[in-house]
């Protein structure tokens, strides 16, 4: 199997956005269109929210809390495959090639896939983040861009756009500072130095095409 050329994921919180995930579906499905050979992993947003909070009362374990959050990753995707744009549900990067060239969008369910290839920590230091992180590396996929509702990592909790931090060194990613990750994502992209990681934008779809023409844009890059 070749590789993909990019393992792109969008925030949960994006998801029930609909005139945002909308613009940002249509621009990776232009991506596809040229050529270009994408899988798109989905965060929980709202609904592992809600585990959280049975997690946070004790109503349930570690164990139960990290299935069902990706399980919720999967519910997410379902939600992106009703807006209709091409989307087609994948259980593996083999579909998920097989689906872009064909000229589909490819969405994961990660499910099934993670229960199979089981190396990630049970508790919530891993969330999508990483898990995209540890698809994209098992799949031999050089480019990692998570797409969020920020423009990036801030050296503190204020965001403002002349305060955005261009690069950083994955190392140097800090659970308490950079909260916009999981504490997890360093880990994983530290097993892969030739990894290209970067943070955008889904605000500005446009910056998505960029960064797969040139390899870079405005947002953060984690330098492996």
């Amino acid at each position: 199997m070749s590789e993909l050329d990019a393992v792109i994921k969008i925030g949960g919180e994006l998801i029930l956005d609909e005139e945002t995930c909308r613009s940002l579906l249509k621009e990776l499905y232009k991506n596809i269109l040229t050529g270009r050979r994408l899988l798109v992993i989905s965060g929980g947003g709202v609904l592992s929210d809600h585990i959280r909070e049975l997690y946070r009362k004790r109503v349930i374990s570690d164990e139960a809390a990290h299935w069902m959050a990706v399980l919720s990753m999967d519910q997410s995707a379902h939600i992106l495959a009703e807006k209709d744009l091409n989307i087609k549900l994948v259980r593996n990067p083999i579909e998920a090639e097989q689906a872009a060239e064909s000229r589909h969008l490819p969405v994961m369910l990660v499910y099934n896939y993670l229960r199979l290839n089981d190396n990630l920590p049970h508790n919530w230091s891993v969330t999508s983040d990483s898990i995209a992180a540890y698809i994209a590396f098992k799949t031999k996929t050089r480019f990692l861009i998570l797409v969020k509702n920020v423009d990036g990592l801030y050296p503190t909790p204020e965001i403002r756009e002349d305060n955005l931090i261009p690069a950083i060194k994955a190392s140097f990613l800090n659970p308490d500072k950079h909260k916009i990750v999981d504490s997890y994502l360093r880990e994983i992209l530290c097993l892969k130095p030739d990894y290209k990681c970067w943070l955008i934008n889904a605000y500005h779809p446009e910056r998505l095409t960029e960064l797969l023409k040139t390899g870079v844009t405005f947002g953060t890059e984690i330098i492996i």
